[in-house]
This record gives C-alpha cells, sequence and structure tokens, in this order.
C-alpha cells in the first residue's frame, strides 16, 4: 500500500467516525422539531458524506463521468437536506425547494448507474428489461400500500406517485449495477456490490418512513424518525463510497 493510500484510507475512517459522532448528537436534539442546533448537526454531518466521494477521486486520481454524476447527486442532496430541515413559517415552500433538490439528484444517481453499468455491458441494449418495470410495479404498490394504512396524499397523489417512480427507479438501478458487475466485472469483489445494492434498499426504506411521516402524524414518532435518519445516512455513505471502486 502507498503512503498516498494509506493517508486516503486514514482520512476515509476519520471522516465516518465523524459522520457518526455528529450523528448521535443530531440524533439527541433533531425531534420532535426542527431547529438552528438540529439543522447544525444535520449539515455537518451531511457534509462528510460530500468529503468521501472527493476522497474517492483522489483515490481514482481523475474525475470519471460516474463520479462527478455520484458527486453532483450528493451535493443535490445536501441541498435538500437543509431545505426539508430548514426551520421558519415557510416550511412548505422549503419542502418544495427540497423535494426538487431531491428529485434531480435522483436523476443525477440514476444517470451514474447506467453509465456504469453500459461501459461494463457494452450491448446494443445497456439495460436489464426489468429495470423499466419494477419501478412502475412498487410505485404503484407504495400508493396502494397507503391507501391501505389509512394515508390520504389528497392533491399530492400525481407527485407523490412520480417521486415514488424516481426513487424505486433509483434503487433498481443501484441493484441492476450490482448484478452487471457480479456477472461482468467479478474481480471488483463483492464490497461495490453489497454496497450499491445497500446503499440503494437503505435510501429506498427511508424515503417510504419518510413518507409514512409526512402524510400522518400517526407516524412521526421518534422511533420512526430515528429509522428514517439512520437508513438516510447510510444510505449516502454507501453511495459515495461506490466511487472507490468504479470511479
Amino acid at each position: 500500500m502507498s503512503p498516498k493510500t494509506a493517508m486516503i484510507l486514514t482520512a476515509v475512517v476519520l471522516v465516518t467516525a465523524v459522520e457518526i459522532l455528529l450523528l448521535r448528537h443530531y440524533l439527541r436534539v433533531f425531534y420532535p422539531s426542527a431547529s438552528f442546533t438540529s439543522l447544525k448537526y444535520k449539515m455537518c454531518a451531511a457534509t462528510c458524506y460530500l468529503i468521501l466521494p472527493l476522497l474517492g477521486v483522489l483515490y481514482c486520481g481523475h474525475f470519471s463521468r460516474y463520479s462527478v454524476s455520484i458527486l453532483i447527486a450528493l451535493a443535490l442532496s445536501w441541498v435538500g437536506d437543509f431545505f426539508l430541515h430548514l426551520p421558519g413559517s415557510n416550511r412548505k415552500g422549503y419542502y418544495g425547494v427540497g423535494s426538487v433538490s431531491f428529485f434531480v439528484g435522483h436523476v443525477f444517481f440514476i444517470s451514474a448507474y447506467a453509465s456504469a453499468q453500459a461501459g461494463l455491458l457494452q450491448l446494443y441494449v445497456n439495460f436489464y428489461y426489468w429495470q423499466l418495470i419494477v419501478p412502475l410495479i412498487a410505485a404503484v404498490g407504495f400508493l396502494v400500500l397507503f391507501r391501505l394504512l389509512g394515508i390520504r396524499t389528497g392533491k399530492l397523489t400525481v407527485p407523490v406517485f412520480f417521486y415514488a417512480l424516481l426513487v424505486n427507479a433509483m434503487a433498481v438501478s443501484a441493484f441492476a449495477l450490482a448484478i452487471t458487475i457480479l456477472q461482468k466485472s467479478p474481480q471488483m469483489g463483492l464490497a461495490p456490490v453489497l454496497m450499491l445494492s445497500l446503499g440503494g434498499l437503505c435510501f429506498l426504506q427511508s424515503d417510504v418512513s419518510l413518507g409514512l411521516s409526512f402524510f400522518n402524524t400517526r407516524y412521526k414518532t421518534l422511533r420512526v424518525r430515528v429509522f428514517t435518519v439512520v437508513t438516510y445516512f447510510t444510505a449516502q455513505t454507501l453511495l459515495a463510497g461506490t466511487i472507490f471502486f468504479l470511479g
């Protein structure tokens, strides 16, 4: 192991440890309502998942299409984190900006996974057909689940459907890339496969629990909120780390 690699990996461990420490502080002060103190801890923790991909670029020695797309997606997530948690009287406006930021961020996540998958498959059709079908079925399933749980989305039903479609497409794209790595580039090992699969799954779980708590006060409990935060930061950290293998 070269001195440069050792320094970068040491920095990764330190940044991850700082992120966990900041997240612990955040979880102590974020409930039951947002405040500027909780916002400070959340954004400092979020900055850590932005530092990780930059360390990945240093490790790889260059920017690639994959690393640039992931960096933009994470930066948009950071902006979304800020506005979704920003306290104040204009909460609906902040939620709107934050949701749009996350929406566009998911597009860049999908772009990153699609470009990496195309590079590995190198076929006329560089994706699996089930990647188009599964997100649609899952998005409809989420709306049905909400109805079964007595959750009414009202005028937001259409935006919720499209957001669910995009979130599922992102998770499925990450999983499809993981499968492609296993099939076409097994020498990469299991690390990127697990990081993509678990990262996409955690992101999906986080958004589902966030949606439940947003539309129904019954789910605005401390346990649900903690689950949302932990799965979200786990997802972002794992997906940011994939640059070390795919960047």
